[in-house]
C-alpha cells in the first residue's frame, strides 16, 4: 500500500487506517501495508491502525535496513503467508522458490525486521496477527538467498513498553516446516532486548519440538555457513525483571525450555519471578542430547555438555526452591555443565516471595500456549536474564539507638526471724516478663548467698518482675525494688509470724431455759395465821400479816413514829419497812382529810 525508501519518513497518527491490502508483487511479497527500505528510512507510528493485510514477509510492515519506532497505534489481524500466490504468474511456485526461500516463508505476521533493520517499541499493540514464524513480530530472518546479509549480534528489536498479545504461529501451506514464536521470533545473528512490556495470550499451533508460545529464539546452526562462507550464530534474547505466569506447554518447560545448543543464564539480578505452573508440570526444561542436528556443545576434551547458570534466589533473596522432577541433583549459582539426561525443574517460591518480587517486574510473559516445549519462552539460541552472578553486598542497616530499658535483674533473699521460726534451707524464685514466666525457676540458698542475677535480657522495653514460687509456711513476704544503672534489684524478705494460741474449743451449749408457769392467783386469807396469804386491808387501820416463823427472830425495829410491836407480831425486815411506809402514807392522808373537813366547816360558818 505504501512504499518508503531512500531516507523517506512515514508518520502514522491517530485516525490513519491502512487495511485490507494484499501484496503478491512478483512472488516477493514483502509488506502487506508498508514496505520500508534504506538506512535512513524511518516509519513512526504514534497512532492509527494497520489491519487485515497480507504478504509473505511482514503481513503488516516489512523493514529492510529501515527503522520503525512504535509509540502507539495498533497492528492487528495481519497475516504472513507461508506460500506464494501464483494466480497472476505463469511460472510455478516450485520453480521460483529455492530451499532457503521456502524455509523463510510466512515470517512476521505483524512486522518483519530483515537485514539490518530495527524496531523500537515503547507503546501500542501488536495483536491478532498470524505467521508461521513470529505471529506478532519477527526480529530478523535466518537464511535465504534474498535475506542473507544480517550482521552478527545485530540488535534488531527493542521493547520498552506496549503489548504483543493474542498472536498465532501456525502453518498455512503444505510445506513440512517448523512453526515457532507465537508472539515474537528472534532469528539467528539477531538480538532482541526487552526491558518492559506485556507478552500475553500468544500461541503456537502444530508445533514440532521447541516452539515458544510467547517467544522463540533460534540458533543451533553454528555449523552451517551462508553463501559467503560465514557461520551463523545463535539468536539472543536479553531481558530482566520478568514475571512468568499461566504459560502452558506439552509438559516440558511451562515457563522456559532450552535445547542443547542453547546457553541459559538466569542470574540473580535478572529478577525472574516464576509463578509455579503446579500439578508437577516442569517450569524449566534443559535438554541434553548428542543426537540430531541440535547437539550439545563440547568442552576442550571433546565432552558434550549443555552450559547453564541458574540462580538459587530471586532479587530480594527469596529462594526459588528448585526441585528436580526425576529426583536427580543439580547445580545452582555456578556455571554448571549438564552432561547427561535432561533437567525438568519445578520452582517452589512462597506466595509472599512471588508477590513481593512481582511488584518490581516490568516484563510480563503470561498466558501463552504451545503444543510441545516452552509455553513462555523456547530457545535453540541464547537466553540472558541479567548479568550479575552474585548478589551485591547488602548495605548494613544502622542500628537504632535503643530506648532506655533494663538489661539485668538481680534478686536477693533476706529473712527476719524475731518470732521463733527457722528459715527454710532454700526457696525458688521466678523471673516474669510482662506478667508471664520467663525461663525456669531459680533456687536461692546459702550456696549462692541467697542471690541470683539474670543477665542479657531483651532490650525491648518489657516489664520485669520477680515472684517467690512458694512462701514458706509461717512467714509473710514483702518486696523492695530499686533501679541500678541498666538493671533492677529486687529484695524479697520473709518475716516469721508469732505462733498463734490454740483456738478454744466451742463450750457446751446450755439448754434453752423454759418459760416459768404463770403463778396461781393469790386468795384472800381467812385467818392471819396462814402462810403465803396476803390479807387485803378493808380499813386503813388494818395491815397485811405474814406467816410467823416457828422460832421467833428478834429484829431491831425500823425508826418510825410508831410503837414497836411485840416480838411475836414483828414482821421480817422487808415487811416492816413496807408496813412503816404504809403507816406514814395513811397518816398523811388522814391529816389531809381533816384539813379539808375543817375548811368546809369554816365555809359553813
Amino acid at each position: 500500500m505504501i512504499w518508503v525508501s531512500n531516507g523517506g519518513k512515514l508518520i502514522l497518527d491517530d485516525g490513519a487506517v491502512l487495511k485490507n491490502n494484499k501484496n503478491n508483487a512478483n512472488g516477493i511479497a514483502c509488506g502487506g501495508a508498508v514496505y520500508a527500505e534504506g538506512e535512513n528510512t524511518r516509519v513512526n507510528m504514534n497512532g492509527g491502525e494497520i489491519r487485515s493485510c497480507r504478504a509473505v514477509w511482514g503481513g503488516g510492515i516489512f523493514l529492510r535496513d529501515a527503522s520503525l519506532t512504535m509509540n502507539g497505534g495498533t497492528i492487528s489481524d495481519n497475516t504472513a503467508s507461508d506460500y506464494l500466490d501464483t494466480s497472476t504468474d505463469s511460472t510455478s511456485s516450485t520453480e521460483k522458490e529455492t530451499k532457503d526461500e521456502k524455509d523463510q516463508l510466512g515470517t512476521g505476521g505483524g512486522v518483519c525486521i530483515a537485514y539490518n533493520a530495527v524496531m523500537n517499541m515503547s507503546g501500542g499493540t501488536v495483536s491478532g496477527n498470524t505467521a508461521r514464524r513470529g505471529g506478532g513480530v519477527s526480529a530478523g530472518v535466518d537464511q535465504s538467498a534474498v535475506l542473507k546479509d544480517t550482521e552478527d549480534n545485530h540488535r534488531a528489536f527493542t521493547m520498552s513498553g506496549g503489548t504483543i498479545s493474542d498472536n498465532t504461529a501456525a502453518k498455512e501451506g503444505s510445506y513440512n516446516l517448523n512453526v515457532t514464536g507465537g508472539g515474537i521470533y528472534v532469528a539467528c545473528r539477531n538480538v532482541a532486548e526487552i526491558t518492559a512490556g506485556t507478552i500475553s495470550g500468544n500461541r503456537v499451533n502444530n508445533a514440532m519440538g521447541y516452539a515458544g508460545g510467547g517467544i522463540y529464539v533460534n540458533g543451533g546452526a553454528a555449523a552451517v555457513e551462508d553463501e559467503n562462507g560465514k557461520l551463523y550464530s545463535n539468536g539472543v534474547l536479553k531481558t530482566q525483571n520478568v514475571y512468568f505466569s499461566g504459560n502452558r506447554d506439552g509438559g516440558n518447560g511451562a515457563a522456559i525450555a532450552v535445547c542443547p545448543t542453547s546457553r541459559l543464564k538466569l542470574y540473580y539480578d535478572g529478577n525472574v519471578v516464576i509463578d509455579p505452573a503446579g500439578n508437577d508440570i516442569p517450569d524449566l526444561y534443559i535438554q541434553y542430547t548428542t543426537d540430531g542436528r541440535h547437539q550439545a556443545q563440547k568442552d576442550e576434551n571433546g565432552v558434550p555438555y549443555v552450559g547453564y547458570y541458574l540462580s538459587s534466589i530471586m532479587q530480594d533473596g527469596s529462594p526459588y526452591n528448585w526441585t528436580e522432577k526425576a529426583g536427580r541433583s543439580f547445580e545452582t549459582d555456578t556455571n554448571a555443565k549438564l552432561t547427561k539426561e535432561a533437567l525438568q525443574l519445578e520452582a517452589h517460591p512462597s506466595a509472599d516471595a512471588v508477590n513481593r518480587n512481582k511488584a518490581t517486574c516490568k516484563v510480563f510473559i503470561t498466558g501463552n500456549l504451545v503444543d510441545e516445549n516452552g509455553g513462555g519462552i523456547a530457545a535453540n539460541g541464547d537466553l540472558e536474564f541479567g548479568s550479575t552472578t552474585t548478589p551485591p553486598t547488602p548495605t548494613p542497616t544502622p542500628t537504632p539507638t535503643p530506648s532506655p530499658t533494663y538489661r539485668h535483674v538481680t534478686v536477693q533473699k533476706t529473712w527476719t526471724l524475731d518470732d521463733g521460726k527457722t528459715r527454710s534451707d532454700s526457696i525458688q524464685v521466678q523471673l516474669m516478663k510482662n506478667g508471664v514466666a520467663y525461663g525456669s525457676p531459680v533456687t536461692l540458698n546459702d550456696a549462692n548467698s541467697w542471690t541470683f542475677t539474670w543477665n542479657n535480657l531483651e532490650n525491648d522495653g518489657s516489664q520485669w518482675t520477680v515472684n517467690e514460687v512458694l512462701v514458706p509456711q509461717g512467714f509473710t513476704e514483702s518486696q523492695k525494688t530499686t533501679e541500678e544503672s541498666d538493671g533492677l534489684k529486687v529484695v524479697i524478705n520473709n518475716d516469721d509470724q508469732p505462733t498463734k494460741p490454740n483456738k478454744p474449743t466451742n463450750p457446751t451449749k446450755p439448754n434453752k431455759p423454759t418459760n416459768p408457769k404463770t403463778p396461781n392467783k393469790p386468795t384472800n386469807p381467812k385467818t392471819p395465821g396462814k402462810t403465803n396469804k396476803t390479807v387485803n386491808p378493808k380499813t386503813p387501820s388494818k395491815t397485811n400479816t405474814t406467816v410467823t416463823p416457828k422460832t421467833p427472830m428478834i429484829h431491831r425495829a425500823a425508826t418510825h413514829n410508831t410503837s414497836v410491836a411485840p416480838a411475836s407480831s414483828v414482821p421480817r425486815t422487808s415487811d416492816a419497812t413496807r408496813l412503816g411506809t404504809m403507816l406514814i402514807m395513811f397518816g398523811g392522808a388522814a391529816a389531809a382529810l381533816a384539813a379539808v373537813l375543817a375548811l368546809k366547816r369554816k365555809d359553813k360558818e
